[in-house]
């Protein structure tokens, strides 16, 4: 849903956003409240009044859950009772400190000093990241589910969207759950508030078909036996307010004990773009405050890096901290994207960048897709056939199809090991991607292969097969090394005996290492590699050289230790690297990467049905 949104971003704005202030702590000296440059512009143009976000003191470091959540509701309390009929109060959160209301200008500026408000932001809008049209591309993985029979069960995953259609052929049988909030617009009764998540848009449907679909009249979801917590926060129109984003997270995360929610998918975006986590975070505390409950709390979150095409910034859930952000790639050799001639904005709309791809294919970071540091994987989706209205299908173009890939494989991940992590999960998905480069900017991304990654997983003893081939510069045995992952570590690179982790699998207590620090701009680093709780490292010196970006050559591969190399600005590779291309893809590298024999699972079907 992460969508370059059709509402007007006031100019300015984000540069006032990245310099709110942290929440004081309860014993912190009162300030003032910082107030949003977006906010206001809006009253400075003559607006009496504005719908905005309050948020409040936070509540003491080291209190309990029962003390967090009375702090919350005395605070709020306090607030609606001291400006009365200048504040009406519209949403309140259980366990965020924050509430959301009509303010007038008046009452703003006596909130400024009020010593328990710490920022004061516009309820800012937001939406679906797609557009639709009649083409059908298959999506799904058949190998992950046929040959090793993972497919989710037991895992349930929260799409917060515009809801599902919960008789659909496809989803009837995974919804076990439902909510609303939405700006007067919950069905059946145009309420702000209801126990019916049924879809008026599409979008939300076509998003939980691409995580969980049965396969009757769509293609098969990534995780068909994953049950669904379906929560509508956006209306009709695929839009919505972001203290209804704000109250859908905080309901899910209120009902945890009872809804078991492993994985969230948010296929939904800010109107406002953020160069980093820690802008996007100081832009947006309320989100920010109910994403960081969920994630401490277990739950994996993936997000849609939005559709403006930008080249530095991204929005909001996708940049908060956190969440795993995804950019989209195209499905297959598909054409000029968008269909026909004309740019995605000229053909959907200004939520889309103006831009075109003259030639696709397979893995090909789409135009729209904004990328910075901050995205974390890329994935599928364009186009992207899944459910619909009125028990049908729809195909979707936009990062909103592309993070529903991630949350689907994530349920195979917590299938075969319930006690992974987020950052396992999103390490161990960094780890078995393949790196590809956005031309707009010259960053790498990991591109998602959901059968390396459930091999990794959930078959560690399996994790090498296919895998080798002619081993790399100095390597005896390329890929991962046979019972990769074990107690020892998944092992990469020269006999298979550098250890990924100082203990426990790839994903496991030693988590993944590349290199010392995360993807640089560059793509993996010697100084820079993908990092997590307890380290570990992938060879000798990590990474693939001494910054040299993924696609030139590189001095010890992917793997360290002379583990096989990844040379020539082509593409081609000797083994050692864990990655793998389908063999069945248009793309040119497909044919040169020697040793990597492993299909590509979900990545690798396309055009299998059509609507």
């Amino acid at each position: 849903m992460c969508s370059a949104t059709r509402r007007t971003f006031v100019a300015g704005a984000l540069a006032v956003i990245t310099a709110a202030c942290s929440a004081p702590d309860e014993q912190s000296a009162p300030r003032a409240a910082t107030v949003e440059a977006a906010l206001e512009a809006s009253l400075a143009f003559g607006d009496d009044t504005a719908r905005v976000i309050v948020n409040l003191r936070p509540a003491p470091k080291g209190a309990s859950f029962a003390e967090r959540r009375a702090h919350h509701r005395r605070l709020q309390d306090d607030l609606v009772e001291a400006y009365g009929s200048g504040f009406t109060p519209l949403r309140r959160f259980e366990h965020v400190p924050a509430l959301a209301g009509t303010v007038t200008k008046a009452t703003l500026e006596r909130m400024r000093s009020d010593p328990n408000v710490t920022y004061i932001q516009l309820d800012g809008a937001g939406r679906g990241q797609a557009a639709e049209s009649p083409a059908a591309i298959a999506l799904g993985d058949d190998e992950v589910k046929s040959t090793y029979g993972v497919t989710g069960r037991g895992v349930t995953v929260a799409v917060l969207d515009t809801g599902v259609v919960t008789n659909h052929p496809d989803l009837k049988s995974s919804v076990v759950a439902q909510h609303c909030f939405t700006q007067y617009d919950c069905p059946p009764s145009h309420t702000a508030e209801g126990t019916s998540a049924e879809d008026d848009h599409g979008h939300g449907s076509n998003v939980a078909g691409i995580i969980t679909s049965d396969g009757v009249v769509a293609p098969p979801g990534f995780a068909p036996d994953a049950d669904i917590v379906a929560v509508k926060i956006d209306d009709q129109n695929d839009a919505g307010q972001i203290s209804d984003w704000v109250a859908g997270l905080d309901w899910v995360y209120s009902n945890l004990s009872t809804l078991k929610v492993r994985v969230m998918n948010l296929s939904i975006c800010s109107t406002s773009l953020y160069a980093d986590a820690a802008s996007c975070d100081a832009g947006q505390p309320a989100l920010a405050a109910a994403v960081k409950n969920l994630v401490d709390a277990g739950v994996v979150i993936f997000s849609a890096s939005g559709n403006q095409g930008s080249t530095s910034q991204t929005s909001a859930p996708a940049c908060n901290t956190g969440v795993i952000a995804v950019g989209a790639t195209y499905d297959a050799d598909v054409g000029h994207q968008p269909p026909g001639t004309s740019t995605y904005a000229a053909r959907w709309g200004s939520e889309f960048a103006d831009c075109a791809d003259a030639t696709t294919m397979f893995d090909q970071i789409t135009c729209f897709t904004n990328s910075n540091e901050r995205v974390d994987i890329v994935a599928p989706g364009a186009p992207m056939l899944s459910d619909s209205l009125n028990d049908g299908t729809e195909t979707y173009w936009g990062t909103s199809q592309a993070s529903p890939v991630g949350a689907g494989v994530a349920a195979l991940l917590l299938q075969c090991d319930p006690g992974l992590s987020p950052a396992d999960i999103e390490s161990a998905m960094i780890a078995t991607g393949v790196p590809r480069r956005d031309p707009k900017n010259g960053l790498m991304f990991p591109s998602l292969r959901a059968l390396d990654v459930v091999r990794s997983v959930c078959f560690k003893s399996d994790a090498g097969a296919g895998q080798g081939g002619t081993a790399g510069a100095g390597g005896s045995t390329a890929g991962v090394g046979a019972g990769g992952g074990g107690a020892g570590g998944a092992t990469i690179g020269s006999a298979g005996a550098t250890p990924v982790g100082a203990s426990g699998s790839s994903s496991g207590a030693g988590g993944t290492l590349v290199g010392a620090g995360g993807f640089a701009a560059g793509g993996f680093t010697a100084a820079g590699g993908a990092t997590s709780s307890a380290g570990g490292v992938i060879g000798a010196s990590g990474a693939m050289g001494a910054g040299t970006p993924f696609g030139g050559t590189a001095a010890a591969g992917f793997g360290g230790q002379g583990g096989g190399v990844m040379a020539e600005a082509d593409g081609s590779a000797s083994a050692g690297c864990n990655c793998a291309v389908p063999g069945s893809s248009s793309d040119p590298d497909a044919g040169r990467l020697a040793g990597v024999g492993v299909a590509l699972g979900a990545l690798s079907r396309r055009r299998r049905r059509r609507a």
